[in-house]
């Protein structure tokens, strides 16, 4: 019996990139900022023959995209990171008829300028999504990572749905800890100098300073619409919050005045929300 060859398969996507290379660069006029970026950059595009045949007359080399990313960081003068990732792609898209998409992502950390010519690194690393097609606007995007937040009262969690196996009590005034990543789109750049993840994290913090909420879902929500009210060049926000447990200490152990709560490393609850500002719809 004649074995029936399977169907060829069809390709729906493919891309060849470079990954994982970090770039710093800074000014030799004197102090300043400091850009500490890794990068990673993907391209689209009129290839296919490549990946079918072996003919590799219209790959161009990745490391050659590497070197489009050195040399936007070469121009660079303390512009934004939206920026550089924007300068990276649109280099890349030009430098090969063939290519029809870049998608550039650089997460950078930030530091801190100690003297006038060293730095400390002063925080958790943010990032920057630059995608862009031929005959399309570059659509820009970021993220934050691993904000730690702690609320000492407010959080309250009752009248939840119960099974066999539920044993969570109810809560009327907790503390609340977890740690928040936070993923957005831009509609436009913002009115000014200062980074758009510091931006973000100064809306996020002061959205969730003091605020009450019946439960952990509710809190990301109206956290989630208030910054997406007070920034107007947000298109979109993806919120993700990791909360912590904490085990209350017993009252013979604590000393008037302090309150005591015991940290665990897991499990986590998650609690996740994506929104789109209201001015879009």
């Amino acid at each position: 019996m004649n074995s029936i060859e399977p169907p060829p398969g069809q390709v729906t996507a493919a891309r060849y990139g470079k990954d994982a290379f970090s770039v710093m660069a800074w000014s030799r006029s004197g102090p300043g900022s400091l850009l500490d970026a890794r990068f990673s950059i993907a391209v689209e595009g009129d290839f296919m023959a490549s990946f079918t045949e072996g003919d590799n007359s219209s790959v161009l080399p990745s490391d050659t995209l590497r070197l489009h990313a050195l040399a936007e960081c070469a121009t660079w003068k303390g512009t934004s990171i939206e920026q550089v990732a924007a300068g990276t792609a649109e280099r890349v898209l030009q430098a090969n008829p063939a290519f029809d998409r870049a998608v550039v992502e650089v997460e950078v950390s930030n530091w801190k300028a100690i003297g006038t010519r060293s730095w400390a690194d002063r925080g958790p690393a943010s990032s920057a999504r630059a995608d862009l097609r031929s005959g399309r606007p570059v659509l820009l995007g970021g993220s934050i990572c691993d904000l730690g937040l702690f609320s000492t009262a407010g959080s309250a969690f009752a009248g939840f749905y119960r099974d066999p196996l539920t044993t969570q009590s109810e809560a009327s005034d907790r503390p609340l800890a977890g740690r928040l990543d936070a993923r957005w789109l831009l509609r436009s750049l913002p009115a000014t100098d200062q980074a758009v993840a510091d931006l973000v994290t100064e809306a996020l913090t002061s959205s969730f300073a003091d605020r009450s909420s019946r439960s952990v879902q509710q809190l990301i929500h109206d956290m989630a619409r208030s910054v997406l009210a007070d920034l107007e060049w947000l298109q979109s926000l993806d919120l993700s919050f990791r909360s912590a447990p904490l085990r209350t200490t017993p009252a013979s152990l604590l000393s008037d005045g302090t309150s005591v709560v015991e940290t665990w490393p897991g499990p986590y609850g998650l609690t996740e929300v994506s929104m789109t500002n209201s001015r879009d719809q």
